[in-house]
């Protein structure tokens, strides 16, 4: 075949409908507040790369202060930008910059004048005209500040949240007596009981149904011994240590968490909420690993799991949770930009394993600062599932109009069913 047809279905995906299913943005009322210029594609994963080509912590910091010249900046960023240009992090940002703003590339001429586009964009609209016109995202999932929930009425951004504070590091008194201030009109007052805790989190998932939010975001973590189970007497004893010494830490393993997540699934998965999960990479990826989730699918085999990133690296472990289990669905957010190669391979590995309704094609994964990126992103999950469907159409598993049927689905019918997600179309 030749490879005009290809590109035309490529270009019938720009055609589709696309549900963003995941992101760290705030309201747009909170972006229009920030200062934006170039460096801001960089503000978020990009950082990663810069820090690992070997710019000093005191660098970045100053490559994002504002009130400094986007020139000065720029001399500091270049010989940095010539090692991480190629990583799939730098090609979305390069997609965003030649495709949205309409520069050829980003160097010492452009990025004054790039700065000064993207300053001009950052205007009341912005969403709209990028995300919903541009991308044609008809949802975005984000995972923001509760304080910061969408307006009344947005049809856009439909908030997650994180299981309070039940995937972070030690464990101390105070994440019982001191709630997040971004949580505490669910959480007003300090908890003296596992119970009082865990009544206080039901009516606090009550309240967030009321708000609108869709599901609740944890993180793949391995029981504290292997083959542990959630012990409530071992919780309750560790409970009362950090009661008694309020300056005891305990460590990230400990049977509490332990007791405290698996007891939280239960009570999120009763009030209809979507179970998101982080898995694979960031950090010590050994303790993300997608396994750790096996017990707990089990457990709770009324829950529904949206698992993140496709495990990365550990990318067969994840496929394999779709594979085995009904209550499992695969979210290749973040992974088109992680590394594109392995995108391709995962996603056409999936479809041999998988049911089509069960893979999420596109999560951008950026934060407010970075939101403009969204675009290039999107454009190279297109271009990954465009490479994946047409091989199979060449290799005569199934036509360009079933091709379509499964992009829709991966790309928007999936997470709206998934979520409960109506009018998605405007």
């Amino acid at each position: 075949m030749h490879g005009d047809w290809r590109e035309g279905f490529r270009r019938e995906l720009d055609r589709i409908d696309i549900i963003d299913a995941h992101e760290h943005i705030k309201p747009e009322p909170e972006r229009l507040k920030l200062p934006v210029d170039v460096f801001s594609l960089f503000d978020h994963y990009s950082q990663q790369d810069l820090a690992n080509s070997g710019m000093a912590d005191e660098e970045r910091k100053a490559l994002f202060d504002p009130s400094q010249p986007v020139e000065a900046r720029w001399r500091r960023f270049e010989p940095h930008w010539r090692q991480i240009r190629h990583t799939s992090y730098s090609q979305a940002v390069l997609r965003t910059i030649r495709e949205l703003y309409g520069f050829a590339d980003l160097d010492a001429r452009t990025c004054t004048p790039l700065s000064a586009a993207m300053a001009a964009n950052n205007t009341p609209g912005l969403y709209q005209r990028l995300l919903h016109d541009r991308c044609r995202i008809r949802t975005v999932l984000t995972q923001c500040d509760m304080a910061l929930l969408p307006e009344p009425g947005d049809r856009l951004l439909r908030k997650l949240e994180s299981l309070h504070f039940l995937h972070h590091g030690a464990l101390t008194y105070a994440d019982f007596a001191e709630p997040k201030p971004a949580l505490a009109r669910y959480f007003p007052r300090s908890t003296n009981s596992i119970d009082e805790y865990l009544d206080s989190l039901t009516q606090a998932y009550r309240q967030m149904r009321a708000d609108g939010l869709v599901g609740v975001k944890t993180r793949s973590c391995p029981a504290p011994s292997p083959g542990a189970i959630p012990d409530r007497q071992e919780a309750e004893r560790l409970f009362r240590q950090l009661e008694q010494d309020r300056t005891l830490r305990l460590p990230a393993r400990n049977a509490l968490r332990y007791y405290l997540q698996d007891a939280a699934l239960g009570l999120a998965a009763a009030e209809g909420f979507v179970i998101a999960v982080h898995t694979g990479y960031w950090g010590d990826f050994r303790e993300l690993s997608p396994s750790h989730l096996l017990p707990l699918l089990d457990r709770h085999p009324e829950a529904r799991f949206d698992v993140y990133h496709a495990g990365y690296p550990e990318v067969r472990e994840a496929l394999m949770l779709g594979k085995g289990h009904a209550n499992v669905w695969l979210n290749f957010c973040w992974t088109h930009i992680i590394s594109s190669r392995f995108a391709v391979a995962a996603l056409d590995e999936a479809v041999d394993l998988v049911p089509a309704n069960k893979i999420l094609a596109f999560g951008g994964d950026y934060n407010t600062p970075a939101m403009d990126t969204i675009f290039g992103h999107l454009e190279m999950a297109k271009d990954d599932v465009a490479e994946v469907l047409c091989r199979r159409i060449a290799a005569g598993q199934f036509d360009a109009e079933e091709g379509l049927r499964l992009a829709r689905l991966w790309f928007h019918d999936n997470a709206a069913t998934l979520y409960g997600l109506t009018e998605t179309k405007r």
